[in-house]
């Protein structure tokens, strides 16, 4: 990401802080989060993950007021080294702060301060969460304890990320992600004693975010990839019908179903409301994008079930006269997955000039203005 993006973001994220709203998120994520349940690694990560990240990011957007503030994600197995992913943009004071030193195997954050009850956490005083306070934590603050290894614990991981992508399954794929999991919260850039590695606690440190939503990148690429090998159904799995934990939605419609002339996963699979995709650039805090384009997927409310039988709507016939030749259930389709039939464009550069009804039309359908 760029500076201008991660200066939006921080604000958003500030902003969000300073109105109580991320703090519904953070509560929700430790009170429905079952960390010790198998069932729900094995089958409802993935999905629920995505649904939480989905919701997180929209209020980002609404707390900017710009639909282009985006998550980024990061991970550091994509790091050659220990030594080249402590060397990260990441940890700098104006993004996530942190940054680590390490020498002789003894590491510390200089911009932090030591931890009074634990010597071995640092709580962060730069960066996004500088200062934040965590309740019910012994050192009251946002923790990392990173130390330096040499056991190759960031290859190893980097080794999973091509055989995570090409699971035979979902069950394969979970178990793989797991791994990655593990790694991402307890490894070397926040260690065993950090926020990060508590299960109940990582939602509080903004690294959270980003390392769940290259998870979900790994989950997306995963659908991806089996989708252009064309071998198993990669937006369902058995016992997906499952409802998720909280949400109350079959896991399935979190995952989404394959707009691939836009190379995107449209989101929740039965009304679908965003088309959620991921940057491929070498950046260490690389942006995802959910959204509407043209000719693409338009996150839109219908209340009408986008089956498999509605595929026979061809969007492009009559569209000189859709407004009075096309049915509902044509202008419901073609605009919620073609962005075509719709009242309004939702074009966020001409926002400006928007009229109350399409700023509220638009708010209502793509969550813009």
């Amino acid at each position: 990401m760029t500076s201008a993006e991660w200066a939006k973001l921080t604000k958003a994220v500030q902003h969000m802080k300073e109105h109580n709203t991320l703090n519904t998120y953070t509560e929700l994520f430790a009170k429905a989060l079952p960390p010790d349940d198998l069932q729900f690694y094995n089958f409802e990560q993935l999905p629920w993950f995505r649904r939480f990240l989905f919701d997180v990011e929209t209020a980002l957007q609404v707390a900017a007021q710009d639909c282009s503030v985006m998550l980024p994600f990061w991970s550091a197995c994509q790091s050659a080294t220990e030594e080249a992913m402590r060397g990260a943009e990441l940890w700098s004071a104006d993004r996530l702060g942190g940054r680590a030193h390490c020498v002789e195997g003894a590491c510390n954050i200089r911009s932090a301060k030591r931890c009074d009850t634990d010597a071995r956490r640092w709580c962060l005083q730069d960066g996004l969460a500088g200062g934040w306070a965590v309740e019910n934590d012994e050192c009251g603050c946002v923790a990392r304890s990173p130390r330096d290894e040499s056991s190759g614990m960031v290859p190893q991981c980097a080794a999973l990320l091509s055989r995570v992508r090409l699971a035979e399954d979902f069950r394969t794929l979970t178990e793989g992600v797991d791994a990655v999991r593990a790694t991402l919260h307890c490894g070397v850039a926040t260690g065993e004693r950090s926020t990060m590695c508590d299960p109940k606690k990582a939602v509080n440190d903004p690294l959270f975010f980003l390392d769940y939503a290259f998870l979900d990148r790994l989950f997306y690429s995963w659908q991806r990839y089996h989708r252009k090998v064309r071998d198993i159904d990669s937006t369902d799995c058995y016992g997906c019908e499952m409802k998720m934990t909280h949400y109350g939605q079959p896991l399935s419609d979190w995952f989404g179903r394959h707009d691939d002339e836009n190379g995107c996963i449209l989101l929740p699979k039965s009304n679908p409301r965003a088309c959620v995709a991921y940057v491929a650039t070498r950046s260490a805090d690389a942006p995802r994008e959910k959204g509407p384009a043209p000719d693409a997927a338009r996150p839109g409310q219908t209340g009408t079930s986008l089956g498999q039988d509605d595929h026979k709507f061809d969007c492009h016939a009559g569209l000189d006269s859709w407004e009075s030749g096309w049915s509902s259930r044509k202008k419901d389709w073609c605009c919620a997955t073609r962005g075509r039939g719709c009242k309004f464009t939702c074009n966020a550069e001409l926002m400006r000039s928007w009229t109350k009804e399409e700023r509220t039309w638009c708010c209502d359908k793509f969550r813009r203005g």
